[in-house]
């Protein structure tokens, strides 16, 4: 009932996310959408390296039933977020700068903070919901992301739909959303004799998942900040944006899954190696990859009417969209083998892996989208994610006749 539940909720996150998107696609100017992807894409590239994965360590002792410790890492996590939030800022102002001219500069850093730095905390906050119950988790989200359409249909209803005002209600959505979720949760920060030593600690002990998300959103984001400092102009970053966004939508649901699943794998994966995890879920993986294979065939078949719910204005995502149709089924596989690697006590290996992907997504990046524009954006996501998923496979498969030690 749980699992039905967190799906419904993350199904109707969906469904507000998409009605979001569309009234910001349709109603900003095609230049402003594009600095408004722009941010939100340097703004992942950098908020992992906030607090690095200390929402996975929150979620890890949580589900171990270490509590206090988990209030420990968050409070930690807080700290190390107000030492980097200056330097955040800035490098994203600066990723940003060539297309915001539409947009004024005191506007601009308070959304760069409210998206770097307010998400983060909001994110190490949800983590509790995620090991002390799943649904609740999904719906905290649901009912942030409705708070955001409301917010976004209100301006489009009232008739004032400039990209600032915009920019200045989402900071206070942002902020409305830590205190709201802070209080929820009744989370008692414990500041008390912070050590160099402990922060130190916990960033070696959550540095492995630090380096597969950051490297995963390295891998995903670099792309678009390429573009900007490439002096593509932002209507084309625009484009290949609302091309990325509906990739990602449709790869959601298998996202949602996984994310489902992750506790109950740390749990089941303690003494047992990377394929013996993945013998455990095998059946729920081929229901998963069938379903990911037919959302990719469902996403290339419906790309020509992107015309019609996003405007004329919109036909060169078409093209893109066609070409990243594979992206629900490379990105499932991808997470599904990486986290088996995680939950069975092979992070650090994972580890090596996505940074080494990320590298070679860079490089391509560098390589190829000065050559072929947002092809090669398109090109090097796939040549980074291939390497990725044959170096995971192969790794599952070999241990196959391992026992843990070995591994």
């Amino acid at each position: 009932m749980r699992i039905l539940l967190s799906v419904f909720y993350k199904g109707l996150s969906i469904l507000a996310q998409f009605a979001t998107f569309w009234l910001l696609v349709r109603e900003l100017d095609k230049s402003e959408f594009g600095l408004y992807s722009a941010i939100a894409s340097a703004a992942l590239l950098i908020i992992h390296f906030i607090a690095p994965g200390f929402s996975n360590l929150i979620v890890k002792y949580g589900s171990e039933s270490k509590e206090k410790v988990a209030l420990r890492v968050f409070s930690l996590a807080l700290v190390l977020t107000l030492i980097i939030a200056l330097p955040a800022i800035l490098i994203v102002t600066i990723i940003v700068w060539p297309i915001s001219s539409v947009i004024g500069l005191s506007t601009l850093l308070l959304y760069i903070f409210s998206e770097v730095i307010l998400m983060r905390i909001f994110d190490l906050a949800t983590s509790f919901l995620h090991f002390k119950n799943t649904q609740f988790f999904f719906l905290s989200q649901f009912m942030f992301l409705v708070a955001r359409m409301v917010l976004v249909l209100s301006i489009v209803l009232v008739g004032s739909v400039d990209i600032n005002l915009i920019f200045i209600l989402f900071f206070a959505l942002n902020f409305l959303a830590v205190v709201i979720t802070s209080f929820a949760l009744k989370l008692k920060v414990n500041f008390s004799k912070i050590t160099f030593f402990e922060i130190a600690t916990f960033v070696k002990e959550g540095l492995p998942f630090a380096l597969n998300i950051t490297s995963k959103n390295i891998g995903s984001n670099a792309d678009r900040a390429i573009l900007v400092q490439g002096g593509y102009d932002s209507a084309l970053i625009a484009d290949y944006s609302l091309s990325y966004r509906l990739a990602y939508i449709s790869f959601i649901p298998f996202h949602t899954v996984m994310m489902i699943l992750i506790p109950r794998l740390f749990r089941k994966g303690v003494g047992l190696t990377a394929f013996q995890l993945y013998k455990t879920t095998s059946k729920l993986f081929f229901i998963s990859l069938i379903s990911s294979i037919l959302i990719s065939i469902i996403l290339y078949l419906t790309s020509p009417y992107i015309v019609l719910i996003f405007g004329s204005k919109y036909l060169t995502a078409v093209v893109i969209v066609q070409a990243m149709s594979a992206y629900p089924v490379v990105l499932f596989l991808n997470m599904y083998f990486c986290e088996l690697m995680t939950c069975s006590g092979n992070n650090t290996a994972r580890a090596k892996i996505q940074i080494s992907a990320a590298v070679i997504s860079v490089l391509a990046c560098l390589m190829l989208i000065p050559e072929f524009g947002f092809i090669g954006g398109v090109l090097s996501f796939y040549l980074s994610e291939i390497v990725l998923l044959l170096s995971v496979i192969l790794f599952v498969f070999n241990t196959r006749y391992q026992n843990v030690a070995e591994t």
